[in-house]
């Protein structure tokens, strides 16, 4: 197993801070989520949307 940061194969004596080969990389990693390096990708929501669900029309019997 590789260190995603910098590439290191981790050791037995690495394994606190898996799956990083060091606190540094583990700092590192959390600073790119931070800054928003990293993203799920999803869909961009329309500017209309209020996030309200629609509501049915009623049945008229």
């Amino acid at each position: 197993m590789r260190c995603p940061i910098c590439n290191k194969t981790l050791t037995e004596a690495m394994r606190e801070a898996r799956p990083f080969c060091s606190s540094r990389c583990k700092q590192v990693d959390l600073g790119k989520w931070l800054n928003g390096e990293y993203a799920i990708p999803g869909t961009e929501q329309d500017s209309s949307d209020s996030g309200e669900v629609p509501q049915q029309p009623k049945d008229e019997k």
